[in-house]
């Protein structure tokens, strides 16, 4: 058996997925398992010993367009899968799979072109997004509540990542792991917030690492420059980051990819939702946690995703939000407080 699983989406979903693909390894162990994702999914998923081989479709990069689409079908189509397990949703995907002559494409009713799989499978919505993606095994007669719903990563020895980064003090303390940042501007909350949380921590002996990709390193020195805190936006790769948060005391961010590697590692997580709603099926899952949210506004939640500006311009979902109440849900997961 030779099983293709299709997950081409955000970092955050990649992690969402790792269960289904624990679970179809468990029900064909030996099979020939691979998984087609991004690169970042690969920085997630490469030492995953579930996985007999990942395809890199850099679909927003090298690959885009109609060149790069053909150039993946065609690496699909030599493959020979005999299966394929679409998680994505995209009219891409859909296409894709359709002309890779899988002969089983399993895919969800409420995909983009459904009718070119094989397979359609009702994808409830009202569920957090773990179960979302495990019903899609109800192909193979199973029912999410007879699977594991553990989210499964292996981080590269934290040793080894903290010295390269030059915080290997950090491994023998309490520390604390800031994320401000998200690919959508109304998920972020304010940067000043952020600074206001890390004075909070480090004035109470715990170390702050500030983590956040390039493009984010300046929010990074504004959140560290009232503090001792460490910026490491930036600086770090995706599997640095799962070593960072694998060994966290804490971790507070926006609704985005720390808030599920927190949960992945079972790590507390202050999770801050601006334009979004954990309704969405994205909340903390099976980890202890806070959710922070804006009192109610008519005009949220503005879209399933976050935007990239705010439709009214006033960003009130992220501003309606005080470090104070963030800090009294920092100091409920760590049990103190001024007092």
């Amino acid at each position: 058996m030779n099983i293709l699983v299709v997950q081409t989406s955000f970092p955050g979903d990649i992690v969402l997925s790792t269960p289904v693909i624990s679970a179809l390894r468990k029900e064909y162990k030996d099979a020939a398992l691979s998984v087609l994702t991004t690169y970042s999914g690969k920085e997630l998923l490469v030492n995953s010993p579930d996985i007999d081989e990942i395809i890199v479709y850099d679909k927003r990069g090298k690959d885009r367009g109609l060149n790069g689409f053909i150039k993946i079908l065609n690496q699909i189509k030599v493959k020979g899968f005999d299966i394929a397990f679409s998680l994505h949703r995209s009219y891409r995907t859909s296409i894709l799979l359709f002309l890779s002559r899988i002969k089983v494409r399993v895919g969800f009713k409420d995909a983009r072109l459904s009718f070119l799989y094989t397979e359609r499978i009702k994808r409830p919505k009202d569920q957090h997004d773990v179960i979302r993606n495990l019903s899609l095994l109800s192909y193979l007669g199973r029912n999410p509540s007879e699977l594991s719903t553990k989210l499964r990563l292996y981080p590269e020895d934290p040793g080894v990542v903290f010295e390269r980064l030059g915080i290997s003090d950090c491994l023998a303390a309490e520390y604390a792991v800031i994320a401000p940042g998200s690919v959508w501007r109304t998920k972020e909350w304010e940067v000043e917030g952020f600074k206001s949380v890390a004075r909070y921590l480090t004035d109470r002996g715990i170390k702050v690492l500030v983590v956040g990709s390039k493009k984010e390193a300046e929010a990074g020195r504004i959140v560290c420059s009232g503090s001792p805190a460490v910026n490491l936006t930036g600086k770090t790769s995706l599997s640095d980051l799962v070593s960072i948060v694998s060994k966290c005391s804490i971790v507070v961010c926006n609704d985005s990819l720390p808030l599920h590697l927190a949960s992945a590692f079972k790590r507390r997580v202050v999770a801050i939702f601006c334009s979004t709603v954990p309704s969405f099926g994205f909340a903390p899952w099976k980890t202890e946690s806070v959710i922070i949210e804006p009192g109610e506004m008519s005009c949220r939640p503005c879209g399933r995703h976050g935007r990239v500006r705010c439709p009214l311009g006033t960003m009130a979902c992220s501003k309606g939000i005080s470090p104070d109440k963030v800090i009294s849900g920092i100091e409920k997961l760590l049990g103190r407080s001024d007092g």
